[in-house]
Order: C-alpha cells, then structure tokens, then sequence
C-alpha cells in the first residue's frame, strides 16, 4: 500500500512495511478467519490466489474461520502447507489439528519480542460446514487452559478470535481472571467494522474486526516498555482502502494470473434484466422481500423441480438466509449478467439441501417456525428471502403454504444451502427432518435458472420489485 492509504501512520510506513532493524517500530499481520473463499475468484482458484497474496503481502497469522473449511479438508491441508503464515485453530485436540495441517499456538520473536498467539474458531463450524462435521470444536475455556503457560511466557498475547464479538465480551465478563491471558483481541466472522476495548484494570484490551469485502483495515497500535516488559499506550482505528490502490508489482503480477485464469467464466454472458432492476442492497435484503431474493430462491426451486420431476409442484418450496447474498447493489435495467456477476452475488461456496417432511399439519408448523425465526433475524444475514409456494404473512401473523395439498401422509420438501440445513444463523429445524442428497453448487443454480428464461440473444430476467410474499405490520 502507499503511504498516503496509511492515515496517521502514513509518516512511519515504511518503518512499518520494512520492519527495518535499526527503528523501533514493528509489523504483525494477522487474519481472524474467512480469507480463503470469500471473494468470487478462490471459489473458482480454491484459495490458491488468496494465499499467493498473503505470502507475498508476508502475513504472520491465520486464524481458521468456518469458511476456510467450504472447498474441503484435503483443499484446506494443501493451503495450509503453501501458506508461509501458520494457520491457528487452538480449540481443537491434537488429532483434529493434524487433518487440517494447523497449528494450536504459535510464538514469534520480532526485535527481541515475544508474541504469542492462540486462535478461536466458531464451535458451531462442526455443522455450518459439513465437511468439518468430524471435528470436535472446544469452548474458549479448552483454549485458555492448555495454553496458560504458553500465554504467560509470551511479551504480547494475541487471540484471532473467529465468533460472535458478544461471546467474548460475555466469556470475559463472566471469567475476568483470564483477561490477564490476553492483550490484544482481533475478531472476525461477523463481517462488520468494530473498534472496541475491554477493560482490564488500567490497561484496556483493544478488539478490532476491520472490513468487509477486504475494503477495510484495521490497525491496532501498541506501545510496549521492554524494560518493565509491559504494554503502555493503546488505540486502535479502521481505515478504508480505496479500489483504486497501487498495487505492488507482485500482487499485480498475481492479479493478472488470476484474471487470465477466471476470465473465460467471467465474461461468459448470462442474461439480460429488462423492465425491474434487481434490488441485492444489503440493508434492503436483510430486512424486507427483494425481487433479487426472489429471483434466487426460485432458481434453488426450479433446481430441484428439474432434477426430482416427481416431486409435487405445490408441495415444495425455497428459502435461503439473505447473508449469503453479497453484491450490495442494485442491477439497472438492461444490465447484462455474466458469470462475474453471479459469483458476486452469491460468492460462497454453498451446496443446495432438501429435507423431507411428511403430512400437511408439519410443514405448517415449520413454515410458522421459520417464518418466527427470520422476523427476529430483522436486519442481519439471518434474514430469510422466499420462494413462490410460500408467503410470511406478519401483518395477520399467518404463516402458510400457498395452495399445496392438505393431506396428512402427503410428502412436502424444503430447499434450501447446506449453511442453513446445517443450523446456521439460528435455523436448528431441520435436525430432526429426512435429508435428501443432492450435490448442486449455488451459483450452478442460479445460471441454470436464468439460462431457462425467454428472450434472445440473451435470456431476460423480469422479476416485479414488489414484494408479495412476505407481508409485515409496518
């Protein structure tokens, strides 16, 4: 990055970039989780772009997040040993770390100082991934106690910690003597800017999660006295990195490979929107029915319906959390959409699930379930878009399929990503249905669905902006 990118840092930056022995100032890169597969060229390169960068950009930390896990174990292991930064998951045993090629701690000595890190990862991973479903993830108490003396040893303490913020906030409120285990706390998972402490005595632990979509970068300044080996002044900050930066030239080289390699998927046209824009805003998506959400629930319907035609074409319906939904944007008429497009609309790698369910009278109750659920997900990635066949009625607190059969011994089936059918954000309904095995990608849906449509050159997408699905009492 060039120095004026820096903020107030910007006079010392390359003290900072070259960590030149003679100055007293020192470098530490690390990531909390969710840097292999989270933009729409490592689904594609299975994260080899996104760990050519970090060696090049020389990280020194890599927490494991859930998403680290989306191209598979074997995918992961073989990351982990290109990868010059170690990759930390300290709440797994000894065993598990050896299937994923990680590390439980790990200590780096930078003039003469000592850092010493551990790694949380979302225990919940086990069943958000379903790859990762084996492995046993243990609580933060499982993490501080093993490491204890490692920890103590260590000049600087750091945690990559990939959850929820709230839950370490609420772990260190209810266990304040293992504040003194950690000084400084890098968060991730949740996708959102935050810069805060957590009071330890006089001295303040700073959290920061920086950035969405690698847009923004968070800085965590620490003034250390070697002599009484102790942590003296601390801020951090958030500073928003513009598309158009300077790149190094071996980052560019790196992105001229990567393009060289997606380019033929990404120009690939896919089809026209006419007469509605597509509304993917996040603040919309997340809180309201969007003709986008739409659009891609019904493409995970008309999957299903294609391959199962056995199914009942009213005893079936689509939802998807709008978390996964992550171009921010709306599409004007006349955009054309390529396969660039669809994987910045969808850009993780998520697999499409069915679950069974028997009788009329179970699928009501499910729907009314789901539909209580996505209400208190108002205004988060929890959110559920819907497809035809179903409609949250909130105004008359009236959850229903439409039309469908009303028969007990009757078989109904819900469609939905491996992240929710797993339990994620909140949704545990679905422990207790029949899964069916399916192996369709998200994004192979989506074009299949627009493929489908009328028009020519170009298929034409036309999906009303209003909402009549989801009904709410405003």
């Amino acid at each position: 990055y060039e120095a004026k990118y820096f903020g107030k840092w910007a006079q010392k930056v390359d003290e900072i970039i070259c960590d030149d022995p003679h100055v007293n100032t020192i470098n530490m890169r690390a990531f909390a989780g969710d840097f292999l597969f989270i933009n729409k060229t490592s689904s594609i390169l299975e994260g080899h772009d996104i760990v050519l960068a970090t060696n090049v950009a020389k990280f020194d930390l890599m927490g494991i997040g859930n998403h680290e896990f989306d191209q598979g174990l074997n995918t992961l292991n073989d990351l982990s040993s290109m990868s010059c930064a170690p990759f930390l998951c300290s709440n797994l045993d000894e065993e598990d770390l050896k299937i994923i090629n990680a590390l439980d701690h790990y200590s780096i000595t930078k003039k003469g100082i000592v850092f010493g890190c551990v790694s949380f990862c979302i225990p919940e991973t086990s069943f958000l991934t379903l790859v990762a479903k084996d492995l046993k993830f243990k609580n933060m108490d499982y993490v501080l106690t093993k490491n204890k003396d490692f920890l103590e040893k260590s000049d600087i303490k750091i945690l990559l910690f990939h959850d929820n913020i709230e839950n370490i906030l609420e772990y260190f409120e209810i266990n304040p003597s293992k504040l003194y285990l950690i000084d400084v706390i890098i968060t991730g998972h949740q996708h959102i800017i935050v810069n805060s402490y957590i009071k330890r005595d006089a001295y303040q632990i700073p959290v920061i999660q920086a950035g969405v979509n690698a847009q923004v970068v968070g800085f965590i300044e620490l003034n250390y006295n070697k002599r009484q080996k102790k942590l003296t002044n601390i801020s951090n900050q958030s500073i928003e990195i513009p598309n158009n930066f300077p790149q190094k030239p071996e980052i560019k080289e790196i992105s001229e490979w990567v393009e060289k390699i997606t380019k033929p998927y990404f120009e690939k046209n896919i089809g026209i929107i006419k007469e509605y824009p597509l509304n993917g805003i996040e603040t919309d998506i997340r809180s309201i029915e969007t003709n986008l959400g739409d659009l891609i629930t019904d493409a995970y319907l008309y999957t299903i319906r294609k391959v199962s035609p056995e199914f009942s074409l009213e005893n079936i319906f689509s939802i998807t959390n709008s978390g996964t939904i992550r171009n921010n944007s709306e599409f004007p008429i006349n955009f054309e959409i390529k396969g660039e497009t669809v994987s910045e609309i969808i850009p993780f790698n998520n697999y499409i699930v069915v679950f069974e369910i028997i009788g009329r009278t179970a699928v009501d109750k499910l729907i009314k379930s789901l539909a209580e659920k996505s209400f208190t997900n108002r205004n988060s990635g929890g959110w559920l878009q819907i497809s035809e066949n179903v409609k949250f009625d909130y105004k008359n607190n009236k959850y229903e399929l439409i039309s469908g059969s009303k028969n007990e011994t009757d078989t109904f089936y819900v469609v939905t990503i491996d992240f929710i059918g797993n339990g994620g954000d909140g949704y545990d309904q679905f422990k207790e249905l029949k899964e069916l095995e399916y192996d369709i990608p998200t994004q192979n849906s989506l074009i299949e669905y627009i493929a489908s449509f009328p028009g020519k050159p170009l298929p034409e997408i036309i999906y009303p902006s209003s909402g009549n699905r989801i009904i709410m009492n405003e």
